[in-house]
């Protein structure tokens, strides 16, 4: 029979699973008893780990984060159609299709020094603007009335659930959060399902997330405010103080949920740092708001602290200056044509993440809105590719209206986008959970409530959070985004030029300082060709083929040929675009020059714009995604012993590790690694406890069908002293039976030649029964030749002899290891030996008795057969009382040994080895003491529950033998196998030196 079996251990026939189905008991069908020396090992795993491929990423607990950003505006025009084919003047020359929605004012307070273009009646200037980013400001009204110019943030929250997750799948999963095509909360809704169950959809389909309506002012309201108009000022539209911080998607005008959320206007980044600056520190109520922080003060023309700013109003009609009727001014007239109902949108609408397989690594992409190819221009042009995105090449013409050099220099932009977010917090709650700087943060108002605080802490980047640039970095590392790829410089450091933070632009010669990460439109040096030539004034109508007309070069006017119509003729070379020196003009009668072909597409009259397909530039992870932080699964169980040092210190039973590279398909994790465990001590399972785990130890989602075979290889028998003695008696009662057979045969006549009975009493002879009995001294010889026997075989497990000159103290460690771990085994063997021996010579002695009470000088007479039984009977009682206290007497001498050499493992405590030595020693002197204790309990003594409550203990906790005894049981082995043992005479001699592990008067006893 083999001595090796298996057990497959599978989840779906075990109990106790619980709910990531990575830890489950098996039970087994009976109780199994493993000796000790059983190796038992893990033959194979199976792990049932879904999705784990080269193409999937594994998250290994529930992460929920909050992304905050600022809605901002350009510093660009924003045109509308007009409600009807308007003129752009009382001459009714050319159309003027557009119309701007923008009202600015303040350039020249905050941009001192420069000089820039007038701006018409019709809020239109000759060239453009900067087409540099301006973050919005909105006003909170305070509890006390104070009002608070703010900047306009939202916030979006994204859930992702433990789990393995296809690359695409999680950075979809992300994507639809943010776009709220998924709500965090509900991932089978959407914003729309969101906004009708809760009234708030009105048309308008905006998220109130990435995209964001506020309200289009009424026509020249802005104007007014400028001018210093109390009332206007007054209408505007504010937050309430219940909306302070990051708005979240459920956030809508208080009372009216149509219309915007509130008014707002576009700052410089300048502006914006005061701003927000003054939000951080929760610079609300009365005194406690910062100098420049409100509409009044930036806004009005009259104001010591007036910016730069910029307005949107509801336009979409020229009217008649009454005063002066060769003036149009701006208008709008809902009845057929409102696109401002439900106000305006900032953010934009096609925020992207996406894993690019060329490069392999995560992007993002379109945090701006781009712009798009109109259907016609401005003059009644129809232009080809329209909706599609593009960016302008916008280069003003000579003539153009005088402005500065530094305004100059701006207005020569591409045009790109017109809205956008800017994220400047990638992860606040991990900010907030891990910032270290978070109780520097002051605030100008005492008064406010945590909630306001941690709401104004919404308004802070990531960095602000931390002490060092290190802290915040080393915190980044903890985020999805560091998961994906994307590090701390990437989208976040906030003194990283280009990454999440400070961003400087140049805007009319000044410094601008932009916080926050956003993307743009592609623009490369491949537009170069794409616009060479353009837009030529070249145009020439089909001519049939006859005479030239005159005048003519030709003094003989020739006839010429049919010629073909010729129009905007193009070479695609490195050569440049049009760029007249004349501003635009199709008045062919006044004089002017006629100027039309180079401003098509144009919103301006003294500025061309090119209009080049593009798309968004994403930003690329400068890392490959991170697929699994645990690279490997560790499974442990109770069937071995917890001797396994994992994680921190920690102690398990290892069985296996599994990388996560030893994929077999999707769904399957499979690993043939046999780590095995030998059983120090014996060990009774009846169910096995298993857990498949993280490095870290904590749980893995796993599926049902994750099983593990496990290997256990019993040891072959190897007798014991008490197995030893066991098999003494059994042999002696064999021989014994023998011997009673034989004078049975001799002795008894009903029963010669039939060995079938034994009768006791004819071993020592009862003349009534049968005869003379057997002689004593051949009765005392067969016992000798029993005893004999045993101890010839306890001999026979002795090890080999010392080597020449006896056990050395000052050899070196393990050597000496070797023969004490020999010698304790000589020990153990020859204590069988004597053990034996005392009985046989107690029994010699007791049987000797008679003979020597009968060597008088007179004969006693004959006793009577009952007279010889109870003798006997006193005999065999004293003969137990004997052994009982021999037995007894060696148990006080192991006993005394025992705390010998707990004394020295106190005293040598400080030395690993020599605690191994000692321990094994008690183990020795352990094996012994159970087994005079079983003697004991044979010849009627009293137990000692205490003492084998503390071997029980010792054994629970058994050392880890060196390597040096590992190699002394191999010598031996050796010797065993070539067939050397050792002669009775050498043990002897070495026995003095062996009992000393003993007892102090082992060598005298033997």
């Amino acid at each position: 029979m083999s001595n090796t079996f298996y057990i497959d251990a599978n989840v779906r026939n075990s109990i106790n699973v619980n709910s990531k189905n990575n830890r489950f008991t098996y039970k087994l069908p009976q109780t199994l008893e493993l000796p000790t020396g059983t190796e038992i090992g893990l033959q194979s795993s199976i792990i049932n780990l879904k999705g784990i491929t080269g193409a999937s990423i594994e998250i290994g607990e529930d992460i929920e984060e909050t992304i905050c950003f600022q809605y901002y505006g350009v510093d660009t025009n924003y045109p509308t159609p007009t409600a009807s084919a308007m003129f752009a003047n009382t001459d009714n020359v050319a159309y003027n299709l557009n119309i701007e929605t923008t009202s600015r004012h303040n350039a020249g307070a905050e941009f001192v020094g420069e000089t820039f273009q007038p701006t018409d009646n019709l809020e239109q200037n000759d060239s453009g603007y900067s087409e540099v980013i301006m973050p919005l400001a909105g006003e909170v009204n305070w509890t006390d009335g104070t009002k608070t110019l703010v900047p306009m943030c939202g916030k979006a929250k994204i859930k992702i659930a433990a789990g393995v997750y296809s690359i695409n799948k999680l950075a979809l999963l992300i994507t639809n959060q943010i776009n709220l095509k998924k709500l965090p909360t509900d991932l089978t809704q959407d914003f729309y399902d969101y906004q009708k169950e809760n009234q708030q959809f009105y048309g308008y389909l905006q998220n109130s997330q990435t995209t964001r309506n506020f309200i289009a002012e009424s026509a020249s309201r802005w104007n007014k405010v400028f001018a210093g108009d109390a009332a206007e000022l007054a209408a505007l539209t504010r937050l309430s103080d219940t909306q302070i911080g990051a708005l979240d998607f459920t956030d809508t005008r208080v009372g009216q949920p149509k219309g915007g959320i509130c008014s707002v206007v576009a700052v410089t980044g300048n502006t914006n740092d005061i701003l927000k600056g003054n939000a951080q520190a929760g610079g609300f109520g009365a005194g406690n708001v910062t100098a420049g922080c409100s509409f009044a003060e930036v806004c009005v023309g009259t104001s010591g602290l007036k910016k730069y700013f910029i307005g949107w109003e509801k336009r979409n009609i020229y009217v008649n200056d009454p005063s002066t009727p060769s003036t149009r001014n701006i208008g709008f007239s809902p009845e057929t044509l409102d696109i401002f109902k439900n106000g305006i949108a900032f953010g934009t609408t096609g925020f992207n993440i996406a894993y690019d397989t060329q490069m392999s690594a995560y992007t993002m992409n379109y945090l701006h809105q781009p712009r798009k190819i109109p259907t016609s221009d401005r003059f009644g042009t129809s232009l080809d590719n329209a909706g599609q995105e593009c960016v302008y090449v916008k280069s003003p013409v000579s003539n153009a209206a005088a402005m500065s050099d530094n305004v100059l220099d701006s207005i020569n932009a591409v045009m790109g986008s017109i809205s956008g977010i800017m994220v400047y917090n990638w992860a606040l709650e991990t900010a907030q959970r891990e910032g270290d700087n978070k109780g520097n943060f002051g605030y100008q108002n005492n008064a406010l409530t945590l909630e306001q605080k941690l709401r104004c802490e919404s308004y802070r980047q990531f960095g602000s959070f931390f002490t060092t640039y290190d802290a915040a970095a080393a915190a980044w590392e903890g985020t999805i985004w560091a998961r994906m790829g994307f590090q701390y410089n990437d989208i976040q450091a906030d003194k990283h030029n280009g990454g999440g933070g400070t961003q400087r632009v140049f805007q009319y010669g000044n410094s601008v300082n932009l916080v926050g990460f956003t993307t743009s439109q592609a623009v490369d040096i491949s537009i170069i060709p794409t616009i060479s030539t353009i837009f030529n004034p070249v145009a020439i109508a089909k001519l049939p083929a006859g005479a030239t007309d005159p005048p003519t070069p030709d003094p003989n006017n020739l006839i010429r040929g049919a010629l073909p119509a010729v129009s905007d003729s193009q070479f695609f070379n490195l050569m440049g675009q049009n760029i007249p020196e004349f501003t635009y003009s199709n008045n062919t009668a006044g004089g002017g020059n006629f100027c039309v072909a180079p401003f098509k597409a144009s919103f301006y009259t003294g500025a061309v714009m090119i209009p080049v397909l593009t798309k968004g530039k994403p930003l690329a992870a400068s890392r490959l995604p991170t697929l699994s932080e645990n690279g490997y699964l560790l499974i442990t169980s109770n069937l071995v012993e917890g001797n396994d040092i994992l994680k921190n210190q920690q102690t398990d039973g290892l069985l296996d590790l599994i990388p996560k590279s030893s994929l077999s398909n999707q769904d399957y994790m499979a690993d043939r690694n046999i780590l095995t465990h030998t059983l120090s001590n014996p060990k009774s399972i009846n169910e096995l406890n298993i857990k498949i785990l993280n490095p870290d130890m904590t749980d893995v989602t796993l599926e049902k069908n994750s099983t593990i075979l496990i290997r256990i290889t019993l040891p072959v028998p190897k007798p014991t002293n008490f197995i030893a003695n066991e098999s003494l008696n059994i042999k002696s009662e064999q021989v014994g039976s023998v011997i009673g057979n034989m004078v049975a045969s001799h002795t008894d006549p009903n029963v010669a030649q039939t060995n079938t009975r034994i009768d006791i009493s004819n071993i020592h002879g009862e003349q009534n029964t049968g005869g003379t009995g057997i002689d004593d001294d051949e009765l005392a010889a067969a016992q000798q030749a029993i005893i004999q026997q045993a101890i010839d075989e306890a001999l026979q497990n002795i090890p080999p002899a010392l080597p020449q000159g006896g056990l050395n103290p000052d050899a070196e460690d393990e050597p000496a290891e070797d023969e004490t771990l020999r010698l304790q085994e000589v020990g153990a063997a020859l204590a069988v030996v004597q053990e034996t021996g005392n009985v046989g010579q107690q029994q010699r002695e007791q049987q000797s008795v008679a003979p020597k009470m009968t060597q008088g000088e007179e004969p006693q007479p004959e006793s009577s057969g009952a007279e010889r039984r109870e003798g006997q009977v006193y005999q065999s009682h004293k003969l137990t009382i004997d052994q009982r206290q021999a037995a007894q007497a060696r148990l006080e001498q192991l006993k005394s040994a025992r705390a010998k050499e707990q004394g020295r493992e106190v005293a040598l405590g400080r030395s690993p080895r020599k605690q191994v030595e000692i321990r094994q020693n008690i183990q020795h002197i352990n094996a012994e003491i159970e087994g005079q204790l079983k003697i004991l309990q044979r010849f009627g003594g009293r137990p000692d529950p205490d003492m084998e409550r503390q071997i029980a203990q010792e054994r629970a906790n058994p050392p880890r033998p060196p390597a040096a005894a590992k190699r002394a049981e191999r010598r031996r082995a050796a010797a065993s196998d070539a067939g050397s043992a050792a002669p009775a005479e050498r043990v002897r001699a070495d026995y003095g030196t062996a009992s000393a592990l003993l007892t102090p008067d082992a060598e005298t006893e033997l």
